[in-house]
């Protein structure tokens, strides 16, 4: 199923949704988010570094099992194949982010880099615009 076609709506362009791990739980705001990205309202791009990151925060800050965590994130894989980021394609950013913690910065680069449109943190302090552009 394509996009939208509500009115008023832009279809020529599908935003590109980089999430970061602090909006990927609940549960339902990952449905929602991920739910849109399966009808085509916009696509889910992600990275290794991001599943990587996701896996631990699952597993040491919420409490679920590693198998569950590593499901969780082959399902993304699978789901939004298309939506990988190549770490080779943002690496050499990295080095250059700003951003006050240093954990964001793969993040940051992926997005700057790797075509993302979007960035849906519920953390924008460490992600400053000179490490996003030109997603903003």
């Amino acid at each position: 199923m394509g996009p939208s076609t509500e009115p008023g709506r832009d279809t020529s362009r599908v935003e590109r949704v980089f999430c970061d791990s602090n909006v990927l739980w609940p549960i339902t705001l990952v449905d929602l988010t991920f739910r849109l990205g399966q009808i085509g309202y916009h696509e889910i791009v992600w990275t290794e570094d991001l599943l990587a990151e996701l896996t631990h925060v699952l597993v040491d800050y919420k409490g679920l099992p590693l198998s569950n965590a590593e499901r969780f994130c082959q399902q993304i894989r699978e789901t939004f194949p298309t939506g990988e980021i190549p770490r080779t394609t943002y690496e050499a950013r990295i080095g250059q982010q700003v951003g006050p913690d240093l954990d964001d910065h793969v993040h940051s680069a992926a997005v700057a880099r790797g075509g993302a449109t979007v960035l849906l943190t519920d953390n924008l302090a460490d992600f400053p615009v000179a490490d996003i552009h030109p997603c903003v």
